[in-house]
């Protein structure tokens, strides 16, 4: 087997581990406190993905049951991942009484995939490029996949009106291509994209919500005890009433 077929794996974990440890290290408080469990069930699934890509094409050197807990693992933290961006999600958009309904219904898919992993057992394919899993038990995960998106984009749907516009720019790409991505993958699961989307929903929460050059940006122009400008600011402030007025003579 090529590792070839690993670079796109590769390229998602240096990305997901950068950010993970950029966020570690300046210790950005996200306003839920989910971004840092997304960041490690991404990991996590990155790692996992390239395990199982390496075991699924060794079928004659790797165990039976060895290959099969790697893969029910891989899947498990698909489904975290989707679980965290649910919550994300819900807390960001829903009222107090949904959020309640929320957190209930949260562990209904999840709970569905690790029953179902107990008793479906997980097939193997040989595929032209690569081989790879099949069958009920990756269905049923592809599922719960495809449930907490689907809620999710429903959530901003029905939010549209209150979120603000760079919430709604970020949250409509990501939850469409996240079913989009799950569906082609169940389709033609020789493409291996589930990497891929989870790291582009990483990179676009991080962007949007999670990067903290404006919380440092607004340090330098506002004072922290009392909330109003600081000196900093009101200099900026005169000089772009300086230029405003340069601009209208």
């Amino acid at each position: 087997m090529s590792l070839l077929i690993l670079r796109e794996e590769f390229v998602c974990l240096v990305v997901i581990t950068f950010i993970l440890c950029y966020t570690a290290v300046y210790k950005i408080k996200t306003e839920h406190n989910t971004f840092f469990r997304i960041l490690i069930y991404s990991l996590a699934h990155v790692v996992f993905d390239i395990i199982t890509v390496i075991t699924v094409n060794n079928l004659e050197v790797v165990p039976p049951v060895v290959n099969s807990m790697l893969h029910i693992l891989f899947y498990a933290f698909s489904i975290a991942f989707t679980m965290a961006f649910y919550e994300y999600i819900v807390l960001m958009t829903a009222s107090k009484k949904v959020q309640k309904i929320a957190r209930i219904f949260k562990y209904i898919p999840a709970f569905v995939f690790a029953v179902s992993a107990l008793f479906l057992p997980v097939e193997y394919v040989e595929g032209n490029g690569t081989n790879y899993s099949y069958g009920p038990l990756v269905f049923v995960g592809y599922g719960a996949f495809v449930v907490y998106c689907l809620i999710c984009f429903v959530l901003v749907v029905c939010n549209h009106k209150k979120l603000e516009r760079k919430k709604k720019l970020t949250l409509y790409p990501m939850t469409g291509m996240m079913i989009l991505v799950i569906v082609i993958q169940a389709l033609i699961p020789e493409l291996l994209m589930t990497s891929a989307a989870i790291t582009f929903v990483c990179l676009g929460l991080f962007a949007t919500f999670n990067n903290p050059a404006k919380e440092y940006r607004e340090q330098v122009y506002w004072d922290a005890a009392t909330g109003i400008k600081n000196k900093n600011g009101y200099k900026m402030q005169l000089e772009q009433i300086e230029k405003n007025t340069v601009i209208r003579k």
